[in-house]
């Protein structure tokens, strides 16, 4: 496998908790450093595990960098589901919808401090922008507002494509309604 493709998943409880470890360390040195600030050769030290091994799940930072992300966006979801869970058993109007969307956005950001890291890293590094761009679009958070702002009325399918032409979206879902 290269050093730009993605690196081995791992598949054995141990090979799993090594890879959190990774990930967990670059989480310290990124709120610490920034993304400029993460070195392989750290991370494998402070993580405990040989440099090689490191190269075998993580082949460069990007990748790191990535896994972050991903770990990150799982959480970021779940909190917004749960606002946004909450909005439809109550059937909410949007102006509620968006403070409780807007809240568990903020919350997140308090109480995961490597997020606004990793985002800052994310819009400061050109390969690593495009990666986020080409993420945030399809992100299951991104498809479940879609569904929310048409299904409650909050806005109807031609104001979406407004919307997605401010996200940079290159056009408008297909399957609106």
């Amino acid at each position: 496998m290269g050093r730009s493709g993605e690196g081995r998943k791992p598949v054995q409880q141990r090979s799993q908790a090594r890879v959190e470890a990774i990930l967990a360390v670059s989480t310290m040195l990124l709120i610490e450093r920034g993304t400029e600030g993460l070195v392989m050769r750290d991370i494998a030290r402070r993580a405990k595990v040989q440099i090689g091994s490191l190269y075998q799940y993580f082949p460069n930072k990007a990748s790191i960098l990535k896994g972050l992300g991903e770990q990150f966006n799982k959480r970021f979801e779940a909190r917004l589901f749960e606002a946004w869970q909450g909005c439809m058993q109550n059937r909410s109007p949007l102006p509620v919808a968006v403070d409780r969307t807007v809240d568990a956005a903020f919350h997140f950001y308090r109480e995961e401090p490597g997020f606004p890291a990793l985002w800052a890293g994310f819009q400061s590094e050109p390969a690593l922008s495009q990666l986020d761009r080409d993420d945030t679009l399809h992100t299951p958070v991104y498809s479940q507002l879609r569904w929310l702002c048409v299904i409650h009325n909050w806005i109807d399918s031609t104001c979406w494509r407004s919307v997605c032409c401010c996200v940079k979206r290159p056009e408008a879902p297909s399957d609106l309604p």
